[in-house]
């Protein structure tokens, strides 16, 4: 696992299985998996390698890391006694093999069950009983789980001259499962079994149990989670101010559903709420046939709207004025919002030119990064990412009905691992009155760590307090932006599939451009 920056509150909680690192004070430089890649470790788990997205949490807030120096759950190490694999003596206990080397575990450190679920209690110590048994172990992760009412928050912990610990082959946190041998100067990684010096600012007597002497004042020793406050080594840019963006439809179909007030009032009453401070920034962009921008400069009296109507040549006009500080500019945004459902109240346009507005917001906020949130009623039929109806009565009940449920194009998965790449996540929300092909626009928040909320045939009364509170809870939850996240096993042990929103790089890191209190993932 690696650093996750977030906003919005107290320190977070890291990756379930153990110790991450995260964001600095304000505006000091965002964490990110600094360390050159080593030589891969067994199991092919080798060293992070450095990746963008490292950046600022929501105002420069310290965040959490993702990561996960050790297995702190129930049955993730081997117990007292218990011989790593390959460490023990060969067939039979031939004279000249290695003697089996004794781990020193305390099992009583577990990781909290809010961030860290296994589908069995125990993990087979041998593949041998693994395969025999056919058991499938999977967990369930929600690495910023906030504590419940009688828990304790993540600790957090201030690296000091030595910096923070870490494997030199695996690159695994210094953990509470290492082991440690010659009087405390050198220690055993609990993932790959690698021997490491510990460094002299570092260091500290064993006691009799051969543990440390100070196990009990260091949390990352004696605690299954913990957090990291990461130095400028782990940065590639400086945090980023939190950024919000909105991309309506405002076709015929959106004005006459109410799904536009309700929006508009959602927001306003989340703009309080929104992390970050005086830094978050926000903007809008709607669409039908065209794409209308709003310049909120701080100044105006009111937004200023410019319209584009060429799709094939698309431009952004006053590029500057589109993404607005929140604090400067909270008159000119309010009253955006209030105007907003009447502006379109007589739209008489039926088409929507969803791709032409992604790619117009894209070029708005790519340099920050941010969250973008889609709000679609109909179809799009205009422009890039043009769908056609699919719906075939005659294929329901056959075999062939499972492809209405596979995307019709990959021209939104593209787009949306290059907003991954920006650090850039897309959240949806669906009003259909007819078929829009879920199957296909759910590629945006699936590789962009979003989410899709959809609401068939939206009345107002009916579901406008249920979406409400549902877009006012995806804005103000405690949020981090810009996080990886790699997951390592013991000797042995491997992941083989990963499921949840997000995107992978390379073979086992995860980009989550945005991961808020209520991210899960299975693996």
């Amino acid at each position: 696992g690696h650093p996750a920056p977030r906003g919005g509150g107290a320190p977070p909680p890291p990756g379930p299985f153990g110790a991450g690192a995260s964001a600095g004070p304000p505006g000091a430089p965002g964490p990110f998996p600094g360390a050159p890649a080593p030589p891969p470790g067994p199991g092919g788990m080798g060293s992070p390698p450095p990746h963008p997205g490292m950046g600022g949490p929501a105002g420069g807030a310290p965040g959490p890391g993702m990561g996960a120096p050790g297995m702190g759950a129930p049955g993730m190490g081997p117990g007292p006694g218990a011989a790593l694999p390959g460490m023990g003596p060969g067939p039979g206990g031939a004279p000249g093999s290695p003697a089996p080397f004794e781990e020193n575990v305390d099992l009583s450190i577990q990781a909290p069950k809010r961030m860290f679920r296994l589908t069995a209690k125990v993990v087979p110590i041998a593949a041998s009983m693994a395969s025999s048994s056919h058991v499938p172990i999977g967990a369930v992760l929600k690495p910023l789980a906030p504590p419940g009412p009688e828990e304790e928050d993540v600790a957090v912990v201030q690296p000091g001259a030595a910096g923070i610990i870490r494997c030199k082959r695996c690159r695994t946190y210094i953990n509470a499962f290492v082991t440690w041998l010659e009087n405390g100067r050198r220690w055993r990684c609990n993932i790959c079994a690698q021997l490491n010096e510990c460094p002299s600012a570092y260091f500290c007597h064993l006691d009799n149990d051969g543990s440390r002497r100070d196990k009990l004042q260091r949390p990352e020793l004696s605690q299954s989670v913990v957090e990291f406050i990461a130095p400028s080594e782990y940065m590639v840019r400086p945090p980023q101010p939190p950024a919000y963006f909105f991309v309506i439809d405002v076709s015929a179909t959106a004005a006459r559903s109410g799904m536009l007030a309700s929006m508009a009032r959602a927001i306003k009453d989340s703009l309080d709420d929104l992390p970050g401070g005086g830094r978050t920034q926000i903007g809008f962009i709607t669409y039908d046939d065209s794409v209308q921008y709003y310049s909120m400069k701080a100044g105006l009296n009111h937004a200023q709207m410019m319209v584009v109507a060429d799709l094939k040549e698309l431009f952004v006009p006053a590029p500057d004025d589109l993404l607005v500080n929140l604090r400067e500019s909270r008159d000119i945004v309010e009253d955006f919002l209030d105007n907003l459902p009447t502006m379109f109240a007589k739209s008489q346009c039926p088409n929507a030119c969803l791709g032409p507005a992604l790619k117009a917001a894209f070029t708005v906020i790519k340099s920050v990064g941010g969250k973008m949130c889609v709000f679609q009623s109909v179809l799009p039929t205009m422009g890039d990412g043009a769908l056609k109806r699919r719906e075939n009565a005659r294929v329901m009940g056959t075999p062939d009905e499972v492809k209405l449920l596979r995307p019709d194009t990959n021209w939104y998965k593209d787009t949306a691992v290059e907003f991954s790449r920006a650090q850039i996540s897309v959240d949806m929300f669906l009003f259909p009155y007819q078929y829009v092909d879920c199957a296909t626009l759910s590629d945006l928040p699936r590789y962009t760590a979003g989410t899709m909320n959809t609401y068939v045939a939206f009345d107002a009364a009916r579901d406008g307090p249920k979406f409400e509170s549902q877009l006012r809870k995806t804005l103000s939850c405690t949020t981090a932006f810009e996080a990886v996240m790699r997951i390592r096993c013991t000797r042995g042990m491997r992941i083989s599939n990963f499921y949840g929103n997000f995107f992978i790089r390379g073979t086992d890191l995860m980009a989550v451009p945005h991961c808020n209190s209520h991210t899960a993932f299975r693996v």
